[in-house]
């Protein structure tokens, strides 16, 4: 985390999630599950207006196996147990 923490283009918002994931810390602030429904509501938004969100519906399958694996309470930086 040190070397993208010093990046120019890293975002603060960025920095606190990368702290708490090397820490393993993932008190809900926002909700994997909470997180998952709001993806869902995009996806149902954008088919309604005859788009398919390829990339938002991937990335919902991801929350939704975290869910499924017990993370759904995590904070979103929760979905890095699922890669680490």
């Amino acid at each position: 985390m040190d070397c993208l923490g010093a990046l120019p283009i890293t975002s603060p918002a960025a920095k606190g999630a990368g702290a708490l994931m090397v820490k393993n810390a993932h008190a809900p602030l926002l909700p994997i599950s909470l997180m998952a429904k709001d993806l869902r509501y995009g996806i149902e938004t954008a088919q309604a207006a005859g788009a398919n969100p390829p990339v938002v519906a991937a990335i919902d399958q991801a929350y939704e196996g975290a869910i499924d694996q017990g993370y759904g309470d995590n904070n979103i930086t929760g979905m890095a147990k699922l890669f680490f």
